[in-house]
């Protein structure tokens, strides 16, 4: 028979009992790399908390994140036909 106290999961933190993540699984859940999420962080103004040295991502933090990068569709562009200068060729 196996013990119960080995086989249970960790008490998890408030912190992710609340839903908030670490920059790991953040950026899984985000669907980025955790470099380019701790820059943005650090360097570029990420929503984001920090506790102590701890930073960690709430789902409205991800959430906003995405929104920030995200890229609005572009209307394609329609080519327009320009008309020819160069003279037609004649058929002999």
């Amino acid at each position: 028979m196996s013990n119960p106290e080995e086989t249970a999961q960790p008490d998890p933190t408030t912190m992710e009992r609340d839903g908030f993540m670490k920059p790991k699984e953040a950026a899984k859940d985000i669907g980025c790399g955790e470099r380019w999420l701790r820059d943005g962080a650090n360097k570029w103004g990420f929503p984001h908390h920090r506790l102590g040295k701890a930073l960690w991502f709430s789902p409205e933090d991800r959430i906003e994140i995405r929104n920030l990068s995200r890229i609005p569709a572009q209307p394609a562009k329609m080519r327009r036909r320009t008309k020819s200068t160069r003279p037609l060729a004649r058929a002999a």
